[in-house]
């Protein structure tokens, strides 16, 4: 899997649109990640930025820990299953 790596940026660039930039590069230089708009756009815009941190938060903790808390193969409901899904909508190899 590839996406644009963290630490990104939340910068408000006018009052309609939020904008996420990727980490610097070349003397301070960032590319863009993405583009909010609407009434949740800085709201969007902070959890995008945040994705790869809670991506790599969520991967740790699995390989601490990869057990359903109900002692099932997958659950689908425990904080544990959930967190497999969500890492595998990101990363489709995921386990």
């Amino acid at each position: 899997m590839s996406h644009t790596p963290g630490p990104r940026l939340v910068y408000e660039f006018d009052e309609a649109q939020v904008c996420v930039l990727g980490p610097e590069y070349e003397g301070g230089k960032r590319d863009l990640v993405g583009v909010f708009t609407g009434e949740h756009r800085l709201d969007n815009a902070t959890l995008d930025a945040a994705a790869p941190e809670l991506l790599e938060a969520l991967r740790r903790l699995l390989l601490l820990d990869p057990q359903c808390a109900y002692g099932v193969v997958h659950c689908g409901e425990c904080a544990t299953c959930l967190a497999h899904a969500v890492v595998a909508k990101c990363d489709p190899s995921w386990q």
